[in-house]
């Protein structure tokens, strides 16, 4: 505990008291404080590639901050905020969230887990993606072309990519054969 603290709490002997007085110290109520807590709260943008754990996280400290100070922010407000942090690219999760609330009315708890699957689902697709890119880059390879040049970079289709494959299947058979003579 710093000093300049200290000597303001210096004489409680009572845990409970002393948190109280910690707490009045730097917890003040003020209409400024507020007020700087729902601008934070309302300007909170969640960043492409960041979890969303460590964004929820972020926005739950502020929902209890205002809690703190006596604002309290009933469930389908703070699942529209949450909403409304989401960037452009999560736009069509925030449109179907929208549309099919049960009575018009959404919850915090579908919100999130809305977006844990929405999470999932990116890193699914990104994981999916680079694999179908590596496996092309190696056919192109192999088939003489350098992804990195675009001279020598062909372009293939599936029969071509499918053509590339057969050839290394046969060619490695030729190699057994050869091992078992």
């Amino acid at each position: 505990m710093d000093l300049s603290v200290f000597h303001h709490v210096a004489t409680e002997t009572n845990a409970q008291t002393l948190w109280k007085n910690i707490e009045k110290m730097y917890q003040r109520k003020t209409t400024q404080n507020k007020n700087f807590a729902i601008r934070k709260l309302v300007s909170l943008k969640h960043r492409e590639g960041r979890s969303v754990v460590k964004h929820l996280n972020d926005f739950q400290d502020l929902v209890n901050q205002l809690v703190a100070m006596k604002l309290l922010l009933d469930d389908e407000l703070q699942a529209l905020l949450l909403l409304s942090s989401l960037p452009e690219s999560w736009k069509t999760l925030v449109v179907s969230l929208s549309n099919s609330a049960p009575d018009g009315a959404l919850t915090l708890s579908q919100v999130k887990d809305s977006m844990f699957n929405e999470e999932i689902r990116r890193k699914d697709m990104r994981s999916s993606s680079s694999q179908a890119l590596s496996w092309r880059t190696e056919a192109e390879v192999r088939a003489g072309g350098d992804p990195i040049n675009p001279k020598t970079n062909h372009n293939l289709n599936l029969e071509e990519l499918s053509s590339v494959f057969t050839r290394r299947r046969r060619s490695r058979q030729k190699k057994l054969k050869i091992l078992e003579e």
